[in-house]
């Protein structure tokens, strides 16, 4: 449709034109024949625009002398302005549509963070609120009571602080601004440090680690816990009450190893990818995908390798690799 009507209004360009044929200058022409290949980049697209940049090429050569003869020029000079012309429409077409492009998808990933924080942060506020509720209440409560509150209060809380800092570091990315500080790291008191934090989330699940020694790996401590971190927490919301999510450990002669494994309702082969793209979070309901997204930055950025697979027995299974030092 679309292209239909700018193809439409080259043509009444040109009835508009014939009047005025000697007396307009070429450079005219070629304005007012560009307005309708600019409109249909953007309403329609790149196809739309390519179709439309062509029969406005046909048009201003009828333009050209002989009058109203389609590709046929009296002039060296026509034949250079016919070929100008037809770059200057296509590459018009182009910018346009292109622009048109870039604006639509930020739109769309505008609409989809929306959309996700707006998600992620009302249960943690949800909880945070109930809990103060509570603990400002006329009620008096036992202090393992208040204690347990206090503690959910402050987990909700560093929850909260890893979906900001996830935000940011996606904001790093996108400009270009993330590049990891690397130092000597040990990853074995890392983990144990982070696992020992979500084993105080309240619920059902558990968290367990099995590591041994592992030698020393040049990488950025605050990234490499934000990605421990990530996988950990959408290992946890995504497991069923009752089971357990594992971290376990390996190295070989080039490579430090982690995985992080629960026993929730697992991947496909066709969803290994999608859930680490940002706002997509495939069957993995309840997240934004923010996390994992973040997380393959940052190993990738240290020279490593993430990846998800089935869990054997069921589950998701997120294996993590980095070079030793």
């Amino acid at each position: 449709m679309v292209t239909i009507v700018t193809v439409g209004l080259v043509l009444a360009i040109m009835a508009v034109l014939i009047p005025f044929q000697d007396d307009l200058e070429r450079a005219i022409k070629a304005l007012l024949l560009v307005v309708p290949v600019v409109g249909a980049s953007a309403k329609g697209g790149r196809v739309p625009g390519y179709i439309t940049a062509a029969a406005a090429t046909l048009a201003f050569s009828m333009s050209l002398p002989p009058i109203g003869a389609v590709l046929r020029f009296a002039v060296a000079g026509d034949i250079v302005a016919f070929i100008v012309f037809f770059l200057v429409a296509v590459v018009v077409s182009t910018l346009v549509s292109t622009r048109i492009d870039a604006l639509a998808e930020a739109d769309r990933q505008r609409t989809l963070l929306l959309r996700s924080v707006s998600h992620d942060l009302r249960t943690p506020l949800a909880t945070i609120r109930a809990a103060s509720t509570e603990l400002l209440d006329d009620v008096e409560h036992e202090p393992a009571v208040q204690a347990r509150f206090l503690r959910l209060i402050d987990l909700e809380a560093d929850r909260l602080d890893r979906l900001v800092a996830n935000l940011l570091e996606l904001n790093r990315i996108e400009s270009g601004a993330m590049e990891p500080r690397k130092e000597p790291l040990d990853l074995t008191p890392l983990l144990r440090r982070t696992v020992d934090r979500f084993r105080l989330l309240p619920g059902g699940v558990s968290v367990e680690l099995c590591s041994g020694e592992l030698p020393t790996i040049d990488a950025d401590e605050t990234q490499i816990e934000q990605v421990v971190s990530n996988l950990l927490d959408n290992a946890v919301r995504h497991s069923l009450d009752g089971t357990p999510v594992t971290v376990t450990t390996s190295c070989d002669d080039t490579s430090v190893h982690f995985e992080v494994a629960d026993r929730g309702p697992g991947v496909s082969p066709e969803e290994s990818e999608l859930i680490f793209q940002p706002f997509r979070s495939g069957a993995l309901a309840g997240s934004s995908g923010v996390g994992l997204a973040i997380s393959r930055a940052i190993v990738e950025r240290h020279g490593g390798t993430i990846s998800v697979d089935e869990r054997p027995g069921g589950g998701a299974r997120f294996a993590v690799s980095l070079p030793r030092r």
